[in-house]
């Protein structure tokens, strides 16, 4: 009976294969980030690899010896091809390795490679259908060089695992200047009707960080959006001054900083947070017009003249208003919807939707398509310094 039952026990191990076929973590290579980038007829896969002993840690293996004093460096190989899977392959041959793509969390575009359209596509269609691949990959667009911003050298120890290429959100909630974008989202508005894709654009400061007075490494700075549609292709870029609108009808950002101004002279520094949106659309006569109402809550960060809190209020509603007029005919002019707000007439009367965009085929905005903006900007918190009493 005892030899019976030990024979039955045995029995299936015999059919186990174990994890015999399985590779071990150290003898794989991690890739962290690609760039992707077009020139004379071929891809070029640019790809940021993880040195798994030093992401994790605040020391570097190399710098002043100390820890918190060295600097993670970025290892960054290239591949070329006529696409990007024949560029991919090619990349694989100069790895000593098999390459993981599981830890992959970040695609960047060059200039270069929007003006392309089907290098969008086809990359995209290529990391969607690979099993290894995620779509809460985070991506983002650069007017430099993707080899110079994927092979930048930060400073304090920082792992590419923690900058605005790869975690976005931390610095997006302390400054949420630009909405980071993951692939799901991206694929979202590019098969969405008549929806143009907003993509953060990233630059490289040349000297940012400087230790002790010696320049030792770039900076990586969000300063606009790139603009992508299903049916045109790249759009153009809007940076600066003209896609500051944009902040305040986006409802996920945490924090944005307004000066106000009065005659010229600075009056206030005001941060605001999570704008609330209402867009009510209205067709008359074949013509289009949406009317605007957004509402959000201030503090008061800095002071510069003594102005009682109705006054601030009004000139922060003045000073917002104005920014969302300007970002919204900036896009205009580059034939964009960039606060999508057809997508409300698309929502709740898809019939007149289709009338007035034939379908989706084009842009039914004008410039006085913004039929009204009303912005109630709000003083919540003066902080410790309280305010002139109402006038």
């Amino acid at each position: 009976m005892i030899r019976k039952l030990f024979f039955i026990i045995l029995l299936p191990l015999v059919f186990l294969s174990g994890c015999w076929d399985v590779d071990e973590i150290d003898r794989m290579l991690y890739i962290h980030a690609v760039g992707v980038d077009y020139k004379d007829g071929y891809y070029y896969l640019y790809g940021q690899l993880l040195n798994v002993k030093s992401s994790g840690t605040s020391s570097s293996s190399k710098g002043n010896g100390q820890a918190g004093g060295g600097q993670v460096p970025a290892i960054v190989g290239i591949g070329k091809g006529k696409t990007v899977d024949e560029a991919a392959f090619d990349f694989y041959k100069n790895l000593p390795r098999r390459l993981f793509w599981g830890h992959l969390s970040a695609i960047i575009f060059s200039e270069e490679a929007l003006k392309q359209k089907d290098v969008v596509f086809s990359t995209l269609d290529v990391f969607d259908r690979y099993r290894e691949t995620r779509y809460t990959l985070w991506i983002s667009t650069t007017p430099d060089s993707v080899e110079k911003l994927l092979s930048s050298v930060f400073l304090t120890d920082i792992s590419p695992l923690q900058t605005r290429i790869s975690d976005p959100m931390h610095s997006y909630e302390q400054n949420s200047f630009i909405q980071p974008k993951r692939l799901k989202d991206f694929l979202l508005e590019l098969n969405e009707p008549s929806f143009t894709a907003i993509l953060p654009l990233i630059e490289v400061v040349d000297s940012y960080w400087k230790d002790g007075g010696k320049t030792t490494s770039p900076g990586l700075r969000i300063n606009g959006v790139s603009l992508v549609s299903k049916k045109d292709g790249f759009n153009g870029t809007l940076t600066g001054t003209a896609v500051k609108g944009l902040r305040w009808l986006t409802p996920e950002a945490g924090r944005n900083d307004l000066m106000i101004f009065s005659d010229g002279s600075p009056v206030a520094s005001i941060v605001f947070e999570k704008p609330k949106l209402k867009i009510v659309p209205e067709v008359k006569d074949g013509n289009v017009r949406f009317n605007l109402k957004v509402e959000m809550k201030g503090t008061v960060s800095e002071l510069f003249q003594e102005k009682s809190e109705k006054t601030l209020n009004q000139l922060a509603s003045k000073a917002i208003k104005k920014e969302i007029k300007h970002t919204y005919q900036a896009a205009l002019d580059k034939n964009v919807d960039i606060y999508k707000i057809t997508e409300q007439l698309y929502r709740t009367n898809p019939k007149e939707w289709k009338k007035v965009t034939l379908d989706g085929n084009i842009n039914p905005l004008k410039s006085d398509s913004l039929n009204k903006i009303e912005v109630k900007a709000k003083i919540n918190t003066t902080g410790k310094i309280e305010l002139k009493r109402p006038e």
